[in-house]
């Protein structure tokens, strides 16, 4: 059995039949749009130790903070 192409397909165009998954708008993400990159590290060694990098995207500056117990 052969299979029957049409010119014209019937199948809606891939982003027309998916929802969408962007993040929702809300008033706090329309007001402001953030400028910093944040990172949370956790240790890997026997010490109890986290980090944390935050990037400034508008001034490139960087703040680095480890915390240990």
């Amino acid at each position: 059995m052969t299979p029957t192409v049409t010119a014209h397909s019937t199948r809606p165009y891939t982003a027309q039949s998916r929802p969408a998954t962007a993040r929702p708008t809300t008033s706090a993400s329309t007001r402001y749009d953030g400028n910093h990159i944040v990172a949370v590290f956790e240790g890997r060694g026997v010490a109890r130790e986290v980090g944390v990098a935050s990037l400034d995207k508008d001034t490139g500056y960087v703040t680095l903070v480890q915390v240990c117990t």
